[in-house]
């Protein structure tokens, strides 16, 4: 599992400044890094918990979140099994968006990976209580990265 500073070491390593000539451009990822940008500005809180062979990756954030929009969810989800480096076919996502300091709604992502990319993703709101309290064991067990 990626600590905080291989993920800013990773982000760093994907941009090249314009103003420094000396070096070739190096373009290590087809993607951005959005996830990490949005993680260093406070947006986004990351924190993941194993169980018994799985992953469960918590994407925690407070309000609307533009990287998990329909647009935008492939390639957060792409992003964040590689700044993690989690095993993408033992691993889950799971947004957290906090509500008030005492309500947070859970939606799971599920994706296909095929040919080392992540595709067709459906969000799945979690409703059953007995997967929120599941979701809240998971969460209080999980290590923020």
């Amino acid at each position: 599992m990626a600590q905080p500073q291989q993920i800013k070491q990773a982000l760093a390593s994907s941009y090249h400044l314009a103003t420094n000539h000396t070096q070739p451009t190096r373009i290590m990822n087809p993607h951005n890094f959005e996830v990490a940008k949005a993680v260093q500005a406070g947006h986004l809180t990351l924190s993941v918990s194993p169980l018994l062979g799985c992953d469960y990756a918590f994407v925690h954030h407070k309000g609307s979140c533009d990287l998990l929009n329909e647009s935008n969810i492939t390639s957060s989800i792409q992003e964040l099994i590689e700044i993690l480096e989690l095993s993408p076919r033992q691993s889950v996502i799971v947004s957290v968006h906090e509500i008030s300091d005492e309500e947070m709604k859970f939606t799971r992502y599920d994706y296909a990976w095929n040919d080392h990319h992540v595709t067709q993703v459906i969000a799945m709101p979690v409703t059953h209580q007995e997967q929120i309290d599941f979701m809240y064991m998971m969460l209080n067990c999980s290590t923020a990265c």
